[in-house]
């Protein structure tokens, strides 16, 4: 129920991005909103710990659930499907109002391109390292390694998260001036250093931050390839491609997430809870580095050509 209520942020505001602006502008608004994600995920870290130690679990989360509604309360006031005037692609949303009432033809012109598989897959490949150290298994790791408590813990994985808010306009305003696929590469490249630090270095309290927030910075490069996806597909089935292009991030997230538990219990069955010592940590991890360097592959067979 939580997946198939949030699964419509993404799609809505890549589309309403792309009505709204031209391809300039849609390099940076598609950039914001991985911002807003990732300012999300900071207070889902610390400050969220601090309030369910404050007031527990439960009345944490309906506090949650009242600024969730709140905001979707506002959403709805406030934005629109497309400018009343000036609309950015007017002539090409009026040209492609027939096509955009044949479902099926949307869906296969998004299917038949190869590009948006392969961004799929990269996506859903850099994004596997973010969704398993990141959002799930990298709090109890640094518990275990630097000896912390899962409040403490909690500030290097907001680090990550703040870069990636830092670093996605950063990509946006890059993308305007150069091409996205070799960012993308360069970025990636640094994100598989930095994350090799950050697993299997014992690194001082300055230097794991900077590495965190390096990792963060240049991992939000993954959010151009929804600017890809803007130039590789035609304005009319725009949702459609974002729909298939983000799908690589929950179907390889997901997986990634059990496979790093399944090794910890091949490893060290008998462990309650995540207390597994650091050496199962580092062994499961290395399916993260693996995955960045598939996702650099990938990369390679992406043509980034107007359509």
């Amino acid at each position: 129920m939580m997946g198939l209520g949030v699964a419509f942020a993404t799609v809505s505001y890549m589309k309403a991005a792309a009505t709204w602006f031209d391809e300039k502008g849609f390099s940076v608004a598609s950039s914001l909103l991985l911002t807003a994600a990732m300012a999300g995920a900071v207070v889902g870290q610390a400050p969220l710990s601090a309030l369910f130690n404050s007031v527990g679990w439960q009345e944490g989360l309906y506090y949650c659930a009242i600024i969730g509604v709140v905001f979707a309360i506002v959403y709805w006031l406030i934005v629109r499907d497309d400018p009343e005037e000036g609309h950015a692609n007017l002539a090409e949303e009026q040209a492609a109002q027939n096509e955009q009432k044949n479902i099926l033809k949307m869906v296969k012109k998004v299917i038949s391109s190869r590009n948006n598989w392969l961004l799929m897959a990269y996506s859903g490949l850099i994004f596997t390292t973010i969704d398993a150290f990141g959002g799930l298994w990298g709090n109890s790791f640094f518990v275990q390694k630097y000896a912390l408590t899962t409040t403490q813990a909690s500030y290097f994985i907001s680090c990550i998260f703040i870069g990636m808010g830092i670093g996605a306009p950063i990509m946006g305003k890059l993308s305007v001036k150069i091409r996205c696929v070799p960012i993308m590469f360069c970025c990636t490249l640094i994100g598989f250093v930095s994350l090799l630090a950050i697993l299997y270095l014992h690194l001082n309290v300055t230097f794991l931050v900077i590495a965190c927030l390096v990792y963060g910075i240049v991992t939000s490069s993954f959010m151009l390839v929804f600017v890809v996806g803007r130039k590789v597909n035609p304005l009319w089935v725009m949702a459609t491609a974002v729909a298939l292009i983000n799908t690589g991030e929950p179907i390889f997230g997901g997986t990634f997430e059990g496979l790093v538990g399944m090794i910890l219990d091949h490893l060290q069955p008998d462990v309650l809870g995540a207390n597994y010592s650091v050496s199962s940590y580092e062994v499961a991890f290395s399916i993260l580095p693996a995955s960045i360097i598939l996702a650099l592959l990938t990369l390679c067979f992406v043509r980034e050509r107007k359509c």
